[in-house]
């Protein structure tokens, strides 16, 4: 932390384009943003606050290779700033928006220059829903789930792929009631025709949640876009786990996958752990089976089995890919877990 640097020193100043910086957030471990990046609170000319994001360039000119990381850092920031600008143009509802972007300087900062990013403000995240989660009740956390994939299905249909789908990247608003939910940070995403500094990047997100033809380095026989979508199905599918049982789905498998077999042991292929994968995949999806309100039990876990299966070639509809169709299209996952949520939501009212 270089406190001298321009992104530390923002408390106070009213940006270009009107919006003020009320305080600096400090972030836990886990939450949005990066080790180059630092976070506000601000508040617009009409009273609407936000939450900003600065880029802090004085930890890439730190670095080893400072040429470099700058090159990196502001092409992720572009790549970012773009993006988030392309979705807001396809009014993705439930991608969360950019209501700002810039760059400003701070007289006297090592370095003075600062690019930033203003998005509009989450009360929490998924980590802050699951802390008010009720067991008796998984209506909430399932309308928070399909909220998440619309959000992951709108970036599908834009022809990008998140590639960082985790509980601190689904915002969520209005915390006591678990109302509302939007996929947030999209500083990892790839898209279509668009380069980016992460796309060559076996691991674009966190090492966590990635699925498993990403830690393993297996050659999954997919195109790189789809190569892209199908982890990001397995990413949507554990951060389903999450909600309903505050487990990350890729720790719930390591629970039944011996540890010669955990990913930061294995030295074999991807293809030779395979069928360790498959085998603890289905202990641990009939474990959620057994865990989870027997009115949505069965369902559920048949949509974590589809979407968080270790065989990317397997992964996603089962009947969409027996017609010749895409099996990574959300469309279905989408609606099921419409329907389930629904199915929970009548069962809390008659049961209340």
């Amino acid at each position: 932390m270089n406190e001298d640097s321009a992104a530390y020193r923002l408390t106070g100043m009213v940006l270009p384009s009107g919006w003020t910086v009320l305080e600096r957030i400090e972030m836990s471990p886990g939450k949005t943003g990066c080790a180059c990046s630092v976070a506000y609170l601000v508040e617009g000319p009409d009273g609407e606050q936000g939450f900003l994001k600065a880029i802090d360039y004085a930890a890439a000119l730190a670095s080893d290779d400072p040429p470099l990381e700058i090159a990196l850092l502001t092409n992720r920031y572009n790549a970012e700033r773009d993006l988030l600008k392309h979705c807001g143009d396809r009014k993705l509802g439930r991608v969360v928006r950019a209501l700002d972007a810039g760059t400003t300087r701070v007289p006297g900062a090592q370095p003075e220059a600062v690019s930033y990013l203003i998005f509009e403000r989450a009360d929490g995240d998924a980590r802050d829903a699951v802390s008010t989660f009720d067991e008796a009740d998984h209506a909430p956390m399932l309308r928070l789930a399909h909220h998440a994939a619309v959000g992951v299905s709108q970036l599908h249909s834009i022809s990008c792929a998140h590639q960082d789908l985790k509980p601190s990247n689904l915002l969520v608003w209005n915390l006591a009631a678990l109302a509302e939910a939007k996929l947030g940070d999209l500083g990892s995403a790839f898209l279509t025709g668009r380069p980016a500094p992460q796309d060559d990047e076996r691991v674009p997100g966190d090492p966590g949640y990635a699925a498993p033809e990403q830690l393993y380095d297996g050659d999954n026989k997919l195109p790189p876009a789809h190569r892209r979508i199908a982890a990001d199905m397995f990413m949507f599918g554990g951060l389903v786990c999450f909600l309903l049982t505050t487990v990350p789905y890729n720790g719930l498998l390591q629970m039944y996958l011996d540890r010669s077999f955990w990913w930061t042991q294995w030295e074999g292929t991807f293809a030779e752990v395979l069928p360790a994968l498959v085998d603890a995949h289905g202990m641990a999806v009939r474990r959620l089976e057994e865990t989870l309100h027997a009115c949505v039990a069965a369902d559920t876990a048949g949509v974590i089995r589809q979407l968080c299966h270790p065989d990317p070639m397997v992964r996603g509809d089962p009947k969409a890919r027996r017609f010749g169709m895409n099996p990574f299209d959300l469309t279905r996952f989408v609606s099921q877990l419409n329907l389930i949520y629904r199915r929970a939501s009548f069962e809390s009212r008659a049961s209340a």
